[in-house]
This record gives structure tokens, C-alpha cells and sequence, in this order.
């Protein structure tokens, strides 16, 4: 923030959107809820996340669930790391998959703000396309897909 930004308060919306995200919803999903219009949610998400005043309140808050807690995300991640080994050691993919993307989750690795106009279709793939996205699927979980 610079020194000529003031912290504001927060619209009515943007609390609940603020909230939304603190109960683990993603930013579109936030959006939604917080009253936004379907439409328009996955940019109102984008703006609402990349607003200072509402990010220092969601950091603000993170720091009182810490202290509340006495989790932080250092020891969150090691408990899904421990998890995602006992699950492997199990064969339980899906338990493992499932702490990855709650790591992911935890350091904001996924994003629901993607122009859909720039995905391009499945049909569309080239070769080395589909090869890299088998090599990503196996090193996610481990398992060798076949063509």
C-alpha cells in the first residue's frame, strides 16, 4: 500500500466475500455468495483479491487463527505431507490427492479466474500437448496412464 492509499472499509459485500474466502470457499464461489451477480463474479473475485484493504483483513485474520489455533501454514502443510505419505504407503490415492490439492489450496496455487475464451479444447491438443499432460498427471499421482 502506498502512502497515498487509505485503508478503507469494507463494502457489506466485500466482508462477505472476505468471510466467504476465510470459510474456504474460492473466489468466484465468494463472489457468488457474497451477493455479487453470477456474471460478473469471476472479475469481482479478481479485483476483490487483489485489493489491499481486503487482503490485509483476510492476512489479519489468518494471524488471529494462528494464534487462536496454534496452527500456521508451516505446520499445516507438514500435517498433509504426512498424510499424503500415509496414504501412498496405503495405496490411497484419493486421500493423497486430496491433501495435495489442500496444500495447493493453502498457498493459493489454484484459481477459479481464467478467461474460458483462452482454454483450448481437448480435441485441439497436439501430441506433445497430451504427452506433457501425462507427465503431470503421473508426477501428481503416481500412476502411469496409457494411451
Amino acid at each position: 500500500m502506498t502512502m497515498k492509499q487509505k485503508t478503507r472499509k469494507l463494502t457489506q459485500k466485500q466482508t462477505k466475500f472476505k468471510e466467504n474466502i476465510l470459510k474456504g470457499d474460492n473466489g468466484t464461489q465468494a463472489a457468488i455468495k457474497a451477493g455479487y451477480a453470477i456474471k460478473s463474479a469471476r472479475v469481482v473475485a479478481h479485483n476483490n483479491i487483489t485489493n489491499s484493504n481486503i487482503m490485509s483483513e483476510i492476512n489479519r485474520r489468518n494471524k488471529e487463527l494462528e494464534k487462536k489455533t496454534n496452527w500456521d501454514v508451516e505446520k499445516l502443510v507438514k500435517k498433509h505431507e504426512n498424510i499424503i505419505e500415509q496414504a501412498e504407503d496405503k495405496g490411497d490415492l484419493s486421500t493423497a490427492t486430496a491433501n495435495v490439492i489442500a496444500i495447493g489450496k493453502t498457498f493459493a496455487a489454484y484459481t477459479d479466474n481464467i478467461n474460458n475464451s483462452q482454454v483450448q479444447p481437448v480435441s485441439e491438443l497436439t501430441a506433445e500437448d497430451k504427452a506433457e499432460l501425462k507427465r503431470l498427471a503421473m508426477l501428481s499421482t503416481g500412476i502411469k496412464l496409457v494411451s
